[in-house]
């Protein structure tokens, strides 16, 4: 004899379920081969759009051009409803500490020879956000000499270009055909149609049991 508490129990744990972990938004793969966007002078931003409410933890991917031989000394970020980092700013930090960067290897396949290209990452404290467009901005960016670059990337599908934004906040669609890779990682509740369906899985099998005893 099936114990429908049981079943029950697994339905609602089913609707209940735990949030998932994932790539919330990618904007694409570091090329490395392009160009990239300076923001040692100037502000860049790209659009990411979050389907769900969720929970951010990473934003990674983040492909940095700088010269041979040059370190990348730090950079400002931040993640905002405006581009250009105004409207409501959600996180940022100007830190010079606050990132990680990767070398990409072989280093001969990038950078056209003159330049080391970075993966570079930042973690957030659990940002809590609404599902809606937010932007990601980087400017300052400092090195030893030299400027940073931010990779680009030929934008596919939906994916749109990225912002050149001055200083107030004033963006206008770069004027190169191409946008800039980033990702962004966290959590988001699970689609209620999966749990759904989950639970109605459980109900036939319930249903199926029944019919045998």
């Amino acid at each position: 004899m099936v114990h429908l508490s049981r079943c029950f129990g697994i339905a609602a744990f089913l609707l209940t379920a735990p949030a998932w972990g994932d790539i919330l938004y990618s904007n694409g793969a570091i090329n490395g081969t392009i160009g990239g966007y300076d923001f040692t002078d100037a502000v860049i931003s790209d659009p990411f759009v979050l389907s769900f409410d969720s929970t951010l933890t990473d934003v990674t991917n983040i492909g940095i051009w700088v010269g041979n031989g040059i370190a990348i000394d730090g950079l400002d970020w931040s993640i905002s409803t405006g581009a250009g980092g105004i409207g409501t700013v959600e996180a940022s930090s100007s830190s010079s500490t606050d990132f990680s960067a990767t070398e990409l290897m072989p280093t001969s396949a990038y950078g056209h020879g003159g330049f080391n290209v970075y993966d570079v990452s930042f973690t957030l404290d659990n940002l809590s956000l609404a599902a809606g467009t937010y932007y990601l901005t980087l400017s300052n960016g400092a090195a030893a000499s030299g400027v940073l670059y931010w990779d680009a990337i030929s934008p596919t599908g939906t994916i749109p270009y990225g912002n050149v934004c001055d200083a107030f906040g004033d963006c206008e669609p770069s004027e190169n055909p191409y946008t800039n890779p980033f990702e962004v990682d966290g959590t988001a509740p699970e689609p209620a149609g999966v749990a759904l369906l989950g639970a109605g899985l459980v109900a036939l099998g319930v249903l199926k049991r029944r019919k045998k005893d």
